[in-house]
């Protein structure tokens, strides 16, 4: 659940029907991706475990699973801090060795989320799908992905270029 949503769902000042944003979505599409990259090591579900999770991510986590009103705020409070935390050169997360890959798109996406909470504005879907495209084109163009963790029926993931019918084998 996006920051902003857990933080006017906790305000018990609210009295109105909360309105739902696109960025809401966007940034709970980035908080899947995020955990996707860091804790499976790729194709077939295995749960690798050696990618490692935003400091914050138990934060989080915890405040939300207590499901008051105070966890719920503290939860949206946290996660946005860390979306707007600026050190670039603090390592915030760290990705599984297959989604290596996938890092700048991680880093763009949070940055983008960040800015527009700093700027009281919303992120759109044209900044996130052109930010995608852009890392997605890199992607394709640079050698394959390492290989996942073995397993009987390990096979590279299948993903349908946004733009023709052609399947590549690259992770995200």
């Amino acid at each position: 659940m996006s920051s902003r949503l857990l933080e006017l769902i906790a305000d018990p000042r609210r009295n109105k029907i909360i309105e739902h944003k696109a960025s809401d979505d966007l940034e709970s599409l980035f908080y899947i991706f995020l955990e996707t990259v860091i804790i499976y090591g790729g194709p077939q579900g295995q749960r690798e475990g050696k990618g490692e999770l935003p400091s914050k991510y138990h934060q989080w986590r915890d405040t939300y699973d207590q499901m008051s009103g105070h966890g719920l705020g503290a939860s949206g409070a946290v996660k946005q801090s860390f979306l707007t935390d600026r050190s670039e050169d603090k390592v915030l997360y760290t990705v599984a060795k297959y989604f290596t890959a996938c890092a700048p798109i991680l880093q763009d996406w949070r940055k983008a989320i960040g800015e527009a909470i700093r700027d009281n504005r919303d992120v759109s879907h044209k900044v996130i799908r052109e930010m995608l495209e852009r890392h997605l084109k890199d992607i394709e163009n640079s050698q394959p992905p390492p290989s996942p963790i073995a397993t009987s029926s390990t096979t590279a993931p299948i993903r349908r270029s946004m733009r023709t019918s052609n399947l590549t084998r690259r992770p995200c």
